[in-house]
């Protein structure tokens, strides 16, 4: 599959959500970065840049681009429809009901305790 002009749409800008924009951004991939709560993904941004400086510096970058050039790729969107407009794949990370309700901590839950599920949606395959 080539990455060339496809875009992807990672949904939440915490920890998660930001590696995978790495890494869908090391393959050549744009990735517009969403979050509910306004000015987290573009935060989210600032963190990346400041992450992949430190991992070319360390010569550990994944990928062929320069951090630059990831970088560039990626853009930050407050509006869910704005940022799921022409993307052909969906990241993101469900939370099960069970956490939801209060019977477990987020990101402490393990899977039989309801804890996050992950979860990608193919789109548009061609």
């Amino acid at each position: 599959m080539s990455s060339s002009g496809k875009s992807i749409t990672v949904i939440g800008s915490g920890l998660i959500g930001r590696s995978w924009a790495m890494v869908f951004s090391s393959g050549g991939y744009r990735v517009r970065i969403y979050d509910n709560q306004p000015g987290l993904a573009a935060k989210a941004i600032t963190e990346i840049r400041k992450q992949m400086g430190e991992l070319e510096e360390a010569s550990m970058l994944r990928g062929e681009l320069s951090s630059s050039d990831q970088l560039a790729l990626l853009s930050s969107h407050d509006d869910l429809q704005q940022a799921l407009e022409g993307a052909f794949f969906v990241q993101v990370r469900l939370w099960s009901y069970a956490t939801r309700r209060g019977g477990a901590t987020p990101g402490r839950a393990g899977p039989r305790q309801g804890g996050p599920r992950v979860r990608g949606v193919l789109l548009n395959p061609t």
